[in-house]
């Protein structure tokens, strides 16, 4: 637990151990152990990178599909919370073939609020990676970021930090076109009007903005955007000051396109670069 002691075990090769005794070992309180010490040496992104590249992830992905008692669960859904943070690609890889992602939608309706809440900030990690985001889309995992965004913007005092994740998660989950026709069914275009409307929102109004860009080509979503008044939203936007969209890196481009670049920031960074 402190930040010197694990940069040490790390350095002693301890972590392909400690992925081993996960399946060698059959008791819960056991892997609970281990659980918590693969959580507590997900203490910085490097380690982070190293964990999943050390296969760290898939083995409690595997673990988590295969529905343990509420203890080890509760232990399951806080290390992927540690792991998924600045989710690199590796992660997202082992934890979609450790059949993670089922369960982890399932989880975002727990009765225990606080396995739900580490679900569901998984899930909107999860997002940043471009290759997951179909298979997550597929698993109903749209549906459910965009019902927890919907909670929590109609909470009385809900801070915007609460929903910062979330709004970036729908946001990316609009670059692939099977996760757009989902977000339109399940209420997402008003979702994200509404967010554009919203003055206290307007630090994610460019990213909003380029989500919906996504919808250029979709007959129906921009007949709703239309009658939604996007028009004179827009209008507005271009007559105020607007901010820069905020930059992803390459791994979150859309997966319809898998060698889809990051164009600099000059040709991108702001919704403006779209006249």
């Amino acid at each position: 637990m402190e930040p010197e002691s694990c940069g040490d075990i790390h350095c002693a090769g301890a972590v392909p151990l400690l992925v081993e005794s996960l399946t060698a070992c059959q008791d819960s309180q056991c892997r609970q152990s281990v659980v918590r010490a693969l959580r507590n040496l997900a203490d910085s992104p490097q380690h982070r990178l190293a964990l999943a590249q050390q296969g760290a992830v898939r083995p409690l992905a595997e673990l988590l599909a295969a529905a343990p008692d509420p203890a080890l669960t509760l232990a399951l859904v806080r290390a992927l919370l540690e792991l998924s943070r600045g989710c690199s690609r590796a992660c997202a890889e082992q934890l979609s073939l450790g059949g993670g992602l089922g369960p982890l939608v399932g989880l975002a309706s727990h009765p225990k609020r606080a396995v739900r809440e580490a679900t569901i900030l998984i899930l909107a990690n999860l997002c940043a990676q471009g290759l997951v985001r179909p298979a997550l889309g597929n698993a109903g995992g749209v549906e459910v970021l965009l019902g927890e965004l919907r909670r929590r913007r109609g909470l009385n005092g809900a801070s915007p930090a609460s929903q910062q994740p979330l709004v970036r998660a729908v946001c990316l989950l609009c670059r692939e076109a099977i996760n757009r026709a989902r977000l339109r069914d399940a209420g997402g275009l008003e979702l994200l009007m509404g967010l554009l409307r919203d003055p206290r929102a307007s630090a994610w109004h460019p990213r909003v903005v380029a989500a919906l860009v996504g919808f250029l080509y979709d007959t129906g979503a921009l007949g709703r955007l239309q009658a939604l008044g996007l028009v004179p939203l827009l209008a507005g936007q271009l007559c105020g000051e607007a901010g820069d969209e905020e930059e992803e890196g390459r791994e979150a481009a859309s997966w319809d396109f898998p060698e889809e670049r990051t164009p600099e920031r000059a040709e991108a960074g702001s919704f403006r670069s779209l006249q």
